[in-house]
């Protein structure tokens, strides 16, 4: 009965947990049933829906193959173990990419997070996962990866294929990982992620967690963090100061971690802020009670989970046309935030021969330089390269400013920058010119 009843529950909804199934039965029946009963049902139930372990192992060739046939460019490259027996294959590795995934790389920051799940099953079986953010700051998942376990065999062979088969050649890639050995090893194999074709930065969750570990001393780790999190040369030196004066072997330490793989202030900007795997971990929270289903079945839950994704996303892209924006949700939020903090900004010197500014910052408090030949600010803060958009004002902002009050009647004259006129954008395909926002 409790297994008839949780076959289409576990069709439907495959993470459905243990304690749910005693309550559903309490509630339609009216009784109370045991841990085990409740585990050893749900476990029939899966078994019935997805098939066993064994079974999905050998279903697996099939499915994927079905994958490749009825969806046009989904990579997957299986490796097997060397046996006496020509007929028969022992699985070792899957990697898997969708077409839609992989074209939607081409639009994304050019950042790739990546990371290991463990697997529920009674083989050891870990899951590997390459994702990176939108233009909207959401998640799009990359490739996945079945391995025996986290090694420097498997890393290496993951990263190959994530190369070959999603990045393609594409120069600049930052890779952001955890400082797993095997990780660090097979990064050193793979050219793509190395420079000068790209470059591998750590979590700085992962390196804060590694100081505190050593040092037992949740102070350091918050200086540490804080250090990573600096932008500016200056406050992260003060910050490493500190972290030197509390405990010297801790500055030490962090001293032997190359400052361009972990702190915002020497990174080059390559990282676009992201600091953490924590993309990824949510990714895995997503995945969070698949880990459990057998091999095929997960397979199966990626492919539907992503084409959810995609039919959201469709929505929601839908939407802002509508609104007429040119620039997705988050990009218009970053672009208030900026806009309200350059108020505090002034521009008090410009040598207009030089390209050279002085900036006035803080209300007062710091002058910076800003160099508009060589791209440079005495901040170190800020990293912009030669526009390639064209640049257009937030059309629901428009709407907002005109529904407030109206643009200042103040005479104009010839200080003044060019009023852009509706309609007018500011092209940028043949200028270097920097606008301050």
């Amino acid at each position: 009965m409790v297994v008839s009843t949780l076959l289409g529950i576990v069709r439907d909804d495959p993470p459905y947990e243990i304690k749910n199934v005693k309550q559903l039965i309490k509630d339609r029946y009216g009784y109370d049933i045991s841990y085990e009963k409740a585990w050893l049902s749900l476990k029939r139930a899966m078994e019935s829906v997805y098939g066993t372990w064994e079974s999905s192992v050998y279903l697996l060739p099939k499915y994927l193959g079905a994958l490749v046939k009825y969806n046009p460019g989904t990579i997957v490259e299986c490796n097997h173990l060397p046996t006496n027996n020509p007929g028969v294959k022992i699985l070792n590795y899957v990697f898997w990419a969708f077409r839609p995934c992989i074209d939607g790389f081409t639009h994304c920051r050019k950042i790739i997070c990546v990371d290991g799940v463990h697997l529920h099953s009674k083989y050891n079986c870990k899951m590997l996962i390459a994702v990176c953010l939108d233009a909207n700051n959401q998640i799009l998942p990359l490739a996945f990866a079945f391995v025996d376990d986290e090694n420097y065999d498997s890393w290496k062979w993951f990263l190959e294929n994530l190369s070959r088969h999603v990045v393609c050649g594409v120069r600049g890639v930052c890779l952001i990982s955890d400082r797993h050995r095997a990780i660090i090893r097979a990064v050193d194999e793979v050219p793509d992620f190395r420079h000068p074709h790209g470059m591998h930065c750590f979590c700085l969750r992962h390196v804060c967690s590694s100081l505190n570990t050593r040092f037992s001393d949740v102070h350091l780790k918050d200086l540490c963090w804080h250090a990573g999190m600096h932008h500016q040369i200056r406050k992260f030196d003060v910050t490493m100061d500190a972290i030197k004066n509390k405990q010297p072997l801790a500055h030490k330490y962090l001293l032997g971690i190359p400052r361009e793989k972990w702190t915002l202030a020497h990174d080059g900007g390559r990282r676009c802020e992201i600091m953490t795997t924590k993309m990824s971990e949510c990714l895995d929270d997503v995945l969070k009670g698949v880990q459990r289903l057998p091999i095929s079945a997960i397979v199966w839950v990626t492919f539907h989970r992503c084409v959810q994704y995609f039919v959201q996303r469709v929505l929601e892209i839908q939407r802002m046309i509508q609104n007429k924006q040119l620039w997705p949700d988050y990009a218009y939020h970053k672009y208030e935030q900026w806009f309200a903090r350059s108020s505090n900004h002034t521009v008090t010197q410009f040598d207009a021969m030089e390209k050279l500014a002085s900036v006035t910052t803080g209300g007062g408090q710091h002058i910076q330089t800003v160099q508009l030949t060589t791209r440079e600010c005495s901040c170190d803060e800020y990293y912009w390269d030669t526009l390639t958009f064209e640049l257009y004002q937030n059309p629901a902002q428009c709407e907002r400013r005109r529904s407030r009050r109206d643009r200042s009647a103040r005479t104009r004259d010839e200080i003044d920058r060019p009023t852009i006129e509706e309609g007018e954008h500011i092209s940028s395909d043949n200028s270097s010119e920097l606008y301050c926002l």
